[in-house]
């Protein structure tokens, strides 16, 4: 280093921060704060109404756990084992879910049925927590927010943001 070089030269002076700035990052920390209490209080009420409710399933939902366990254990798309191979279930993407579940904790029924309503939770949760802090002064300019936000569900897109606060 030479002794010419300043601390300017070596960026090390620190700059002062724009205020708009720490506005910024207040409404983004508050925003953080608000999605993960609603992830929270989302999952924790769902996992609570799992309990309550019990191992009671509906019917389409108990046969997509059906196809699911039997797919997990003989990678046949059946009822059962002995069953013919059928599309009896209404969710692809539930029914490899639960298959996976099934294939990492191989569960009972009322296992399996809890897990379902816990993973239910936890997609609930995931969608309170991402979508509170879209619906903002500029939901607008964002894709799939301004519908959201205007359905009632969210913050409105014309409310300042200190609606909140």
């Amino acid at each position: 280093m030479y002794v010419e070089q300043t601390a300017a030269d070596l960026h090390l002076l620190r700059k002062p921060e724009d205020p708009a700035s720490a506005h910024r990052q207040a409404d983004k920390k508050r925003e953080l704060s608000l999605a993960f209490g609603l992830f929270c209080a989302t999952f924790f009420t769902h996992a609570a109404l799992a309990l309550f409710i019990g191992a009671n399933g509906w019917d389409d939902g108990s046969i997509t756990l059906a196809f699911a366990r039997t797919f997990a254990d003989s990678g046949q798309i059946a009822l059962t084992p002995a069953s013919e191979t059928v599309e009896g279930f209404s969710s692809p993407l539930w029914f490899l879910l639960m298959a996976g579940t099934f294939r990492v904790l191989p569960l009972d029924f009322d296992g399996m049925i809890l897990a379902s309503q816990l993973w239910s939770g936890i997609f609930a949760a995931l969608g309170a927590g991402s979508f509170t802090p879209c619906c903002d002064r500029t939901a607008a300019s964002r894709p799939g927010c301004s519908a959201w936000c205007s359905s009632g569900t969210g913050r409105s897109s014309t409310r300042p943001s200190t609606a909140w606060r």
